[in-house]
């Protein structure tokens, strides 16, 4: 072995780093060390012909102490070429530096007579006098510092990828392996085995007194053992004294106890049953209660979360969905309650009752669904009061992910801006991005910030609102005001006074004057700021501003009527048309959730009667009484329909009677229009007349009432089109279900038609 050989091997056994000057013992010339040539010859330039000439004894240490750095860390170093390379000869010398790399503020052992700031070593091509010049330079304590952390680092990332090689994770899923570990008998690991050395090297790194190292395996180990359940085992016995976690507040708890094994048995059966693809399974439900308990439990919280995370990315569906969604909430809430404990400062409280770690809660943040299950995994209200909790802690990187993931600005990208800003259709193409939830969040947070004391809340400017919708420089808090005012009436409806076309309020007509006072503020301030943004010479906010302004056209005919009508504002912005239809195919605008759970309304006309509902059957459920010939004396329609399509107009016949000018009502049968009673979460569908103060419904025992507080149901834009399609006795060739759940209402109800018609044959007899 050559003395090169000797070091290097050396030097790669020991986890503590030497200095240069105990390298100046390899002697000799350069001719006797072949690996200096061998990397001599790989740093010279493509074609040139380099002549090592002789070197003084400095300089031939330092060319050692290059070549050993390179050599021996080869993917921890960089060899950079500070001139460029020549295509012809050039008197400039070409020079390489040949450093550490990226450097970690991490102290290591070495001889007390090392400088404080060691050199660089450099080496230098002279193609014209064909000669390789070494030399040093003074250069950064931490590049040296930094190489044996690198290499550790390094090592476990082998050791791990080796471990998940060994046990296929590239071949199976999380769930997958889960459910294995449940079918069969788990095997026993040789302790002479491959797998079981690794993790003994993985163990050698958690005892390291680095701390850097210590942090990597310990981790890298719990990750393992929550994704393979086998894995966890063989881990158990070797991590169990001294495998800990760092929490919140620097409590310790142990992952590997053996009284921690009912808990990781509870949660790998979870992701095994998620594996199973059965949507019927009960075991969520069955074990809710133990589930939810280990989420807040002092010792557990951190282990069960780190499966939910997991579980969050089954993308489960029926019973399964609905109680992984009590379950998400349940940790929302243990997550709020311990940011509210840390915001008002009652960390000894913390310390000794909770535990939580934000690292995981910040990664299951990053795996909620998206769409429409986005609200339902993430409620608006719970949301804004988080939101308040990290602003006073005055921390976004304790959940990074929050405030982009539920406040992050949405991105726009410009087009043909070079030539001048113009209000054409062809100057901006929108980022996809959701109009329903921004809106909800926004206003959520505002609602949590009203209800605490302003004062203490220092909202909107500063480094740690930037990049959100929160900035107060940003058009985005003005456009999302009137969201929020617009989404309020998407909820309780638009009260019709006369013929006003936008007068907005809340459930309660006593506040209608204020709320439509409020409603006309947040409008002006916001169509005032896009004015200005507008007539500015700045071409990323004039594109900004008209987009918001066409959005907001594109909701509705009404918010569309307010542009048109404030102050020359549509001189700016194109509301045609084409350009509005191109603009609502892009985002998501508010809509009625009703109708996106049933895409569709029924009519049913029985011996003159008109019956109509949002769903299976019309109250009461005349049909299943008997009574009349189901061929003959039924008629069945439908109408397809998205609650992005539709509007509620809220009439409160006490004040004015309901008239359709300027609207555009969905009309029932040629002189009646579709209204509906709401009756806490239910809607009974009815039927109203022009002029009409008044409505006479039946509730599902078949008992009639009237009210003068209804809802008629009115088309959203002047151009779209509903029609009333035969069902039964016959089907409309032209109709066709408007998404998958109408199918199987379809197939429900035609099924029970078929069979009423064989019934009632014997209904008759026993009559």
């Amino acid at each position: 072995m050559s003395n090169f050989e000797a070091l290097r091997w050396q030097m790669s056994a020991s986890p503590i780093g030497y200095h240069p000057s105990s390298w100046s013992s390899i002697g000799g010339s350069l001719d006797a060390q072949p690996e200096l040539l061998v990397f001599l010859q790989f740093l010279k330039p493509s074609g040139s012909r380099s002549m090592i000439e002789t070197f003084s004894r400095s300089s031939r240490v330092a060319a050692i102490n290059a070549v050993f750095v390179s050599f021996c860390f080869p993917r921890g170093i960089h060899v950079k070429r500070t001139s460029p390379l020549p295509r012809a000869p050039s008197p400039r010398p070409i020079r390489y530096d040949v450093y550490g790399g990226s450097t970690l503020s991490k102290t290591c052992t070495a001889p007390s007579s090392r400088p404080s700031s060691p050199n660089w070593h450099f080496i230098e091509v002279d193609r014209l006098e064909k000669k390789i010049i070494i030399g040093e330079e003074r250069c950064s304590m931490d590049a040296v510092r930094s190489i044996p952390h690198r290499l550790a680092l390094r090592n476990i990332d082998s050791i791990v990828k080796e471990i998940e090689k060994i046990r296929r994770h590239h071949e199976t899923t999380i769930n997958e392996r889960h459910y294995h570990h449940a079918s069969e008998r788990p095997r026993k690991i040789d302790k002479s085995s491959r797998l079981d050395q690794l993790s003994k090297r993985l163990q050698e790194y958690a005892w390291s007194a680095e701390p850097l190292a210590k942090e990597r395996a310990i981790d890298e180990a719990l990750r393992l053992s929550v994704e393979d359940e086998d894995l966890r085992l063989v881990f158990q016995s070797r991590f169990f004294y001294y495998s800990t976690i760092q929490a919140t507040f620097g409590r310790q708890h142990n992952f590997f106890r053996h009284d921690n094994d009912k808990v990781h048995d509870l949660w790998s059966t979870v992701l095994s049953t998620c594996a199973s693809a059965n949507s019927e399974s009960r075991y969520l439900e069955l074990n809710y209660l133990k589930l939810a308990d280990s989420l807040k439990h002092d010792h557990h919280s951190f282990i069960a979360a780190r499966y939910l995370r997991h579980v969050l990315d089954s993308r489960l569906s029926g019973n399964e969905l609905y109680f992984l969604v009590k379950l998400w909430h349940h940790y929302l809430d243990f997550a709020l309650k311990i940011a509210r404990t840390i915001a008002i400062g009652q960390r000894l409280k913390l310390f000794q009752y909770y535990i939580i770690e934000w690292p995981i809660f910040n990664e299951c943040l990053q795996v909620l669904p998206l769409g429409v299950l986005k609200i339902a995994f993430a409620p608006a209200r719970q949301i804004g009061y988080l939101a308040l909790r990290l602003i006073n802690i005055g921390s976004r990187s304790l959940v990074p992910n929050f405030f982009s993931i539920f406040y992050g600005k949405p991105t726009l990208a410009l087009e043909g801006l070079n030539s001048g800003f113009q209000p054409s259709s062809e100057k901006l193409s929108t980022y996809r991005f959701s109009f329903r939830h921004l809106p909800l969040y926004h206003g959520a947070l505002l609602n949590s910030v009203s209800d605490s004391d302003p004062k203490k809340v220092s909202f909107g400017r500063g480094k740690f609102f930037e990049g959100t919708v929160l900035e107060a420089s940003s058009l985005w808090p003005q456009y999302f005001g009137v969201l929020g005012v617009v989404s309020k009436y998407y909820g309780s409806g638009i009260l019709l006074i006369g013929s006003s076309l936008f007068y907005l309020a809340s459930c309660k007509k006593d506040n209608a004057v204020r709320a439509n006072a409020s409603a006309i503020t947040a409008l002006n301030t916001f169509f005032s700021r896009s004015i200005e943004e507008l007539q500015s010479n700045i071409p990323d906010g004039q594109a900004l501003a008209a987009f918001l302004v066409e959005s907001f056209a594109a909701i509705d005919l009404y918010c569309q009527n307010a542009v048109e009508t404030f102050n020359g504002l549509a001189g700016y912005v194109d509301i045609s048309p084409i350009r509005l239809k191109t603009i609502r195919e892009r985002i998501e605008v508010p809509s009625i959730p009703l109708f996106d759970n049933v895409p569709y309304l029924r009519r049913f006309t029985m011996n003159g009667h008109v019956y109509l509902a949002s769903d299976f059957l019309p109250e009461p459920p005349v049909m299943v009484m008997g009574g009349f010939d189901v061929n003959n004396d039924l008629i069945v329609d439908t109408m397809s329909l998205g609650g992005e399509l539709v509007i509620w107009l809220r009439i409160y016949g006490s004040l004015s009677p309901f008239s359709s000018g300027g609207h555009y009502p969905i009309h029932a049968t040629d002189d009646h229009y579709v209204a509906a009673v709401k009756s806490q979460h239910i809607y009974y569908f009815t039927s109203v007349e022009e002029d009409a103060s008044s409505v006479t419904y039946k509730d599902e025992l078949g008992e009639e009432h009237s009210t003068s507080d209804f809802f008629v149901l009115a088309q959203r834009h002047e151009d779209t089109k509903f029609e009333w399609r035969e069902f039964w006795p016959k089907r409309d060739p032209s109709y066709s279900a408007a998404s998958e759940s109408a199918r199987r209402d379809d197939e429900h109800l035609e099924s029970l038609l078929k069979s009423l018609v064989e019934f009632r044959p014997q209904m008759l007899e026993c009559r």
